[in-house]
């Protein structure tokens, strides 16, 4: 009967040790996505916790908006404990293109090609907003054709896009055709590191430096041929300037051609291009024409990010208001029918979650 009582008392005492024992974490590291609120409910931080404990937050410098690994002290009971946040982004880029299909005209300029390509592509980010002018066509095809060019998006997390196809016709007559011969291209897009529009820089200034020689190297040639002229000219001066009275007595000169003579059309005015979409100046995005189509759930822009999350941070925390307790996005949407499109001086707009 002792041995009995003894048994249970044992029992008992190691049952009150185990009640007492302290949590431990389920790792030294957790990993957050970007722009997203960190879930304090203990049972993400510890096992076998009650699913309604909560963990507070007392010291570090975690910023939800910004990429990176953040060191934070959190306590729960009588504890404090060390851990890492890592703040991560793997959200895909989204790319969408303004028409399905564009139309030039066989023989349109590249360049304008291509920009028009740009302008009709919108690419926006959960995180990154700028992002490099991706390479368009590398020629325009010599008869009738449809061009499939295939484009997608990398961040800078490596969120690939799903790939976005434009379907680009080339026609002798710049209108739309069905039943053409089609080829592929391709592109991707990746961020805007500065270092592309350097390398640019570098190319127009390559290609000024190559002029400029060009024009010293006619103009030696044109003062070469001058002189030789000049050298000539005594043998036939008496000849060309009785020709020349002749010619002034019989018929008048005219000193101002009128225009629609051969003198005032063989100019270079060469024909434009034809650009299909047509260019047009683009205005400026601001919070009273900012698009509703961009506008996030919250139906709310504003000027600055700060503007932003001090009212989406008070709309969370608002007991019995409708986006109480979700998730916030703060976003600047990119649309390239407007000028400032991806400069980072756009509106700002707020999506909230569950």
């Amino acid at each position: 009967m002792k041995k009995s009582f003894f048994s249970a008392g044992l029992l008992t005492t190691l049952l009150l040790m185990g009640c007492s024992s302290t949590p431990v974490l389920k790792s030294g590291e957790i990993e957050i996505p970007v722009h997203k609120e960190l879930d304090l409910s203990a049972s993400c931080f510890f096992d076998s916790v009650d699913k309604a404990d909560k963990v507070t937050v007392k010291s570090g410098n975690l910023d939800i908006q910004k990429l990176g690994t953040y060191s934070i002290t959190i306590a729960y009971g009588n504890e404090d404990y060390k851990l890492k946040v890592k703040v991560v982004d793997k959200e895909r880029p989204i790319l969408k293109w303004k028409k399905k299909r564009l139309i030039f005209k066989l023989g349109s300029n590249l360049d304008r090609v291509n920009d028009a390509i740009r302008d009709n592509a919108v690419i926006t980010d959960n995180y990154d907003k700028k992002f490099q002018s991706f390479a368009g066509l590398k020629r325009i095809p010599e008869s009738d054709k449809e061009v499939v060019f295939d484009v997608q998006v990398k961040d800078s997390s490596g969120n690939l896009s799903e790939k976005n196809s434009l379907l680009v016709q080339f026609t002798s007559d710049g209108k739309e055709k069905s039943g053409l011969k089609q080829e592929h291209a391709s592109a991707e897009v990746s961020i805007d590191t500065g270092k592309a529009a350097k390398k640019d820089t570098k190319k127009k200034e390559k290609k000024k430096d190559n002029k400029k020689s060009e024009k010293a190297s006619e103009s030696k040639g044109a003062d070469k041929t001058d002189t030789e002229t000049k050298v000539q000219q005594p043998e036939q001066s008496q000849t060309s300037s009785s020709t020349s009275g002749n010619q002034s007595s019989d018929k008048p000169k005219d000193a101002n051609p009128k225009p629609d003579s051969s003198q005032a059309t063989s100019g270079n005015a060469a024909e434009k291009e034809p650009v299909y979409p047509p260019e047009k100046e683009k205005p400026v995005m601001t919070v009273s024409n900012f698009p509703s189509y961009l506008l996030g759930n919250s139906g709310r822009v504003f000027a600055t990010y700060d503007e932003a999350y001090a009212w989406a941070n008070e709309q969370v925390k608002l007991e019995g208001g409708p986006w109480y307790g979700y998730y916030m996005e703060i976003g600047q949407p990119f649309d390239g029918d407007y000028a400032n499109a991806g400069d980072g001086t756009t509106p700002w707009t707020i999506e909230f979650f569950k």
